[in-house]
């Protein structure tokens, strides 16, 4: 189908193409500690002490036997092997927005078109029960990349064994704020620097505990949810850190596998999610 071109988000639908929302569910079950478990217990066969696992474990192996394993491989690779075939398309009238090629003849745009029909019509029958729904919320990509860069910082401090003050991964993240403008990674403390230190600790404190949320939660199916949950659990930064150098080298390897695609950046960034950043304020860090 190359006489018709598509735009906005039903035209990805109908495509396959990945959103953001779709990357970053990904991306939290990579640094999920119950996704984790569920990863060493059903894949690497590993034998875990019962009270070592959350109350509803049950769950989380639900979304694993979905989902799968999402740590050897890179978000393309999960997404053409299935990834894209677990998500229910979101409610909601939606206008398919097309562009046609003039110079091809009135028969073949017409059959392209009715393909298009069909194959957007069919998706909409074929929707399974058990697929992932995603919530509909005020949780959005500015959100949700703050958050996941704020963990991987803190566990790069952690792997680097760097000195982990919160003020500093605000700066170490470029957490757009007036707050963080009159700091400079190595300040020290000082009378006039103490409040700004103070409120982003509290801030990142903050935006580190909903990150944890999103990625339980989307352990369990749930996605994108900052919902409280009680768990026993914490981040292994010392995976998370590994796990970002495996992601990035996967993505380099796949890149030289594929070098002469036009669009190999899709590796790095599938969802084009960086050309869709907002500019961050206060006020999506707070939401």
């Amino acid at each position: 189908m190359d006489g018709i071109v598509g735009f906005g988000e039903k035209w990805r639908e109908i495509a396959e193409l990945a959103s953001y929302k779709h990357e970053y569910f990904f991306k939290y079950l990579q640094i999920s500690p119950s996704y984790q478990l569920a990863h060493r217990k059903i894949a690497l066969k590993e034998k875990i002490a019962k009270a070592d696992l959350p109350e509803d474990f049950d769950v989380i192996l639900d979304t694993y036997k979905k989902a799968g394993d999402v740590f050897s491989v890179n978000f393309i690779e999960w997404w053409v092997r299935g990834g894209n075939k677990l998500f229910a398309r979101e409610k909601g009238r939606k206008r398919l927005i097309i562009s046609f090629d003039s110079a091809k003849s009135k028969k073949e745009l017409m059959q392209e078109f009715e393909s298009l029909i069909d194959r957007a019509k069919l998706g909409e029958k074929e929707e399974k029960k058990e697929a992932i729904k995603f919530l509909v919320n005020k949780v959005r990509l500015d959100s949700l990349r703050l958050r996941h860069n704020l963990i991987e910082a803190k566990a790069d401090f952690y792997f680097n064994k760097k000195k982990e003050e919160y003020w500093k991964l605000a700066k170490f993240v470029g957490l757009k704020t007036k707050w963080t403008k009159t700091l400079r990674l190595n300040s020290k403390k000082t009378s006039l620097n103490l409040g700004a230190r103070n409120y982003l600790g509290v801030l990142v404190s903050k935006n580190i505990r909903e990150g944890f949320y999103l990625a339980e939660n989307a352990a369990r199916g749930v996605f994108p949810c900052i919902t409280k949950l009680e768990s026993t659990l914490s981040f292994d930064h010392g995976f998370i850190k590994e796990q970002a150098n495996r992601n990035t080298s996967r993505a380099m390897k796949l890149m030289l596998e594929h070098k002469k695609d036009k669009d190999f950046i899709k590796y790095i960034d599938p969802s084009n999610s960086l050309k869709k950043t907002r500019k961050i304020d206060e006020s999506i860090m707070l939401h």
